[in-house]
């Protein structure tokens, strides 16, 4: 009865594995299919020959019965009862003796048979199992590949963005926004009224309207602000003179009452902490053109970021430079 069980149980486990592989692949395994046959086929003849190991049980039963009596009764110092020879009981008892022993010898080569099916069966599962395994992991390797390469092509186009943005920011015109017109305005009102007169280049659209936005700031200190004039280079036609262009971004001359350069050198340091480029010039340096005022030229726009991208770029180097520095 416990080689039954554990039979019946070895083929239950096989046939579960069977369903679940089953369910998960569309595609029948023919040697599972193969095997599993095999197992109940063995496993039903092991049922036939606990059958008949139970059938020659019960024919021995009567003879079984019979002997058990006499001893009885000569237990009990009683008349044994008279064998007849001729009774049914003496061949049933002969041919359960026989079927009990083909049973037992059926069993165990039925038995051997169907765990060799099983084992064969399970040892098919584990390879079935280990190739499913395998896949999984490779299929999970090119997964992890096909993120890398997904991160890879993301970086790619973020550094591309990134790139086109500075690209933009490299060449975008030099502006003031409205609220940092009305903070440098603020701060030059403390300074008192001043006199100043705005100067650009002819032709250089850039510079004209940055000029209009410095002169909107002063303007909005209260300074006496000159609307921004063209300055010519004063080249002839067919001169050989080599050409050179003016860079710098803003040159600030002081007003001949500003001879320690205080006023100028507040507006020039309005304009650098915004990003832009701005320089305090000297008597020596910068011909005074108009007045004793200050005298603001707006030249070409530096090559390179402004604004608010310059401090960017500049934090983003101090910070690259700072992580070079640590051990």
């Amino acid at each position: 009865m416990a080689q039954d069980a554990s039979k019946m149980r070895n083929h239950f486990i096989a046939l579960s594995l069977a369903l679940m592989f089953s369910s998960s692949s569309p595609i029948p395994d023919p040697i599972r299919l193969s095997l599993e046959a095999e197992s109940r086929k063995w496993f039903v003849w092991l049922l036939i020959a606990g059958a008949v190991v139970a059938l020659g049980c019960i024919l021995e039963i009567p003879e079984t019965r019979f002997s058990l009596m006499q001893w009885w009764r000569q237990k009990r110092g009683l008349p044994s009862e008279e064998e007849n020879p001729t009774s049914w009981r003496i061949p049933a008892a002969s041919i359960g003796l026989l079927l009990v022993i083909l049973g037992v010898l059926g069993e165990v080569v039925f038995e051997g048979l169907s765990s060799n099916a099983d084992a064969r069966l399970r040892t098919h599962e584990s390879e079935v199992l280990s190739n499913a395994e395998t896949q999984a992991g490779s299929a999970n390797e090119r997964a992890s590949e096909a993120q890398r390469e997904a991160a890879h092509l993301r970086k790619d186009a973020e550094d591309e963005r990134t790139a086109r943005v500075e690209m933009q920011e490299a060449l975008a015109p030099r502006r003031l926004a409205l609220d940092q017109k009305v903070a440098i305005g603020n701060t030059l009102r403390n300074l008192g009224e001043r006199d100043a007169q705005m100067l650009y280049h002819m032709g250089d659209r850039e510079a004209e309207v940055f000029a209009i936005d410095i002169w909107e700031a002063l303007h909005s200190a209260q300074w006496k602000v000159f609307s921004p004039a063209t300055l010519i280079s004063g080249d002839e036609v067919g001169s050989m003179r080599n050409p050179t262009l003016r860079l710098g971004g803003v040159f600030v001359l002081p007003a001949v009452a500003d001879a320690n350069g205080t006023v100028a050198s507040t507006l020039v340091a309005e304009l650098t902490n915004r990003g832009f480029d701005a320089t305090v010039t000297t008597p020596a340096s910068e011909i005074r053109l108009a007045g004793k005022g200050m005298q603001i030229t707006v030249a070409t726009r530096p090559l390179g970021p402004q604004g608010a991208a310059k401090l960017r770029a500049e934090a983003k180097r101090m910070k690259q430079a700072n992580q070079k520095a640590k051990p």
